[in-house]
């Protein structure tokens, strides 16, 4: 098959016989109610007194918008909190990979 004058390079579209494409934003990857869930029952188990409560109380908050780049932002701003161990023993392994894969690193 030959397309000539055509406006398809750079485009998402796939020629091909018995092509299966799925396509999804990193947005669409996120459940954002269950990042929500998570983060809510992380905070009742951590240390009121303590960093890890603040940042996860921020992101709390910052989840609600569902906006992956300011919840990666703040994940970034508080690094030391979301990787110490007082975070690690506290919040779920959903919770934890979810964080890492947010900032890239799994």
């Amino acid at each position: 098959m030959e397309i000539k004058n055509n406006h398809f390079n750079n485009s998402p579209f796939i020629f091909g016989s018995n092509n299966k494409v799925d396509y999804s934003s990193d947005d669409a990857q996120i459940d954002w109610e269950k990042f929500y869930t998570e983060i809510k029952e992380t905070l009742t188990k951590l240390p009121q007194d303590s960093q890890e409560f603040l940042a996860c109380t921020e992101l709390l908050v910052e989840t609600s918008s569902k906006n992956r780049g300011r919840v990666t932002d703040l994940l970034k701003k508080y690094l030391p909190e979301f990787t110490s161990d007082v975070f690690s023993n506290f919040a779920s392994s959903f919770l934890s990979d979810l964080i890492w894969k947010m900032l890239g690193n799994r």
